[in-house]
């Protein structure tokens, strides 16, 4: 059998196990559970970001408790350490980019590869996942055909942890891109940069086994993965990045080619260059 046939086979005996899996989600799902997660999930939806106000009082909570800790008012005893924090010239967290600014499509593989990837030994990835499910789709955003070299068609992409490949999932035109934009930033209609990361949750396989669980689970893995891509992305000493979920959920996720009751989108993640200026 040449290496042709012997890949077709692999995807025949894929798409079997595949399809017998989703037979047996069928059979063990909670189906009113479903519903009462998708609810929910749905109440902590945005449906426009210009809906949410802040009053005067929460404006002053907000100056009072930002960047402090939450330490115990009661408590028995505490121990120093001799240490001194540590000192960085900026923000972990960088909002600015370089417009015009690309990366090669092997280096960007590697960075998704030491993110997403499988271990080809163990299946499991560099993020723990409950019960080895991994229920978040690790997508691909690419408003800018030159971002990405070797990738010309901007659109929505799912990263294929095994086969190491990127699956369009929508492509943008640049009027769906404008569309993406209002929901993205309503008020202001921009995008932080060309290429970003995107994390949805495949609410099936999150409660299948773990109930309402499984939920909870899930957004501990969004945070998990997003901070495996930052430290995927500190190798490369000019890249930044900056976690982003004031976004309009619904819509995006539908501009995403994916379902938004079933796949919703909790997360984007921008990166690219660091602005410096």
């Amino acid at each position: 059998m040449n290496r042709r046939n012997e890949k077709q086979e692999l995807l025949v005996q894929k798409r079997r196990e595949d399809d017998f899996s989703n037979h047996l989600q069928a059979e063990v799902l909670n189906n009113r559970l479903l519903n009462e997660v998708i609810k929910m999930h749905q109440e902590t939806c945005w449906i426009s970001e210009i809906m949410f106000e802040y009053d005067k009082n929460l404006l002053e909570w907000m100056g009072l408790v930002e960047f402090t800790d939450i330490i115990p008012d009661y408590y028995e005893k505490s121990f120093q350490f001799s240490v001194e924090p540590d000192f960085v010239e900026r923000s972990r967290s960088c909002r600015t980019f370089v417009n015009d600014w690309s990366i090669e499509m092997d280096d960007f593989g590697e960075i998704l590869r030491d993110s997403f990837g499988r271990f080809s030994n163990t299946l499991s990835k560099n993020y723990p996942s409950a019960g080895g499910l991994y229920p978040i789709l690790p997508l691909v955003y690419i408003f800018n055909k030159n971002v990405l070299k070797g990738v010309d068609i901007k659109g929505c992409y799912l990263f294929n942890s095994t086969q190491f490949e990127l699956i369009l999932l929508k492509e943008y035109s640049e009027q769906s891109i404008e569309e993406v934009k209002k929901q993205i930033n309503p008020t202001d209609s921009f995008l932080f940069s060309n290429i970003a990361i995107g994390y949805a949750i495949d609410l099936k396989r999150a409660i299948t086994k773990y109930r309402k669980r499984g939920y909870r689970y899930a957004l501990i893995e969004v945070g998990a993965m997003c901070q495996s891509f930052r430290e995927s992305i500190s190798k490369f000493n000019n890249l930044g990045d900056f976690c982003f979920a004031g976004f309009n959920d619904n819509a995006l996720t539908y501009l995403s080619g994916l379902n938004p009751r079933l796949a919703p989108v909790a997360l984007i993640q921008w990166f690219g260059e660091k602005n410096d200026v």
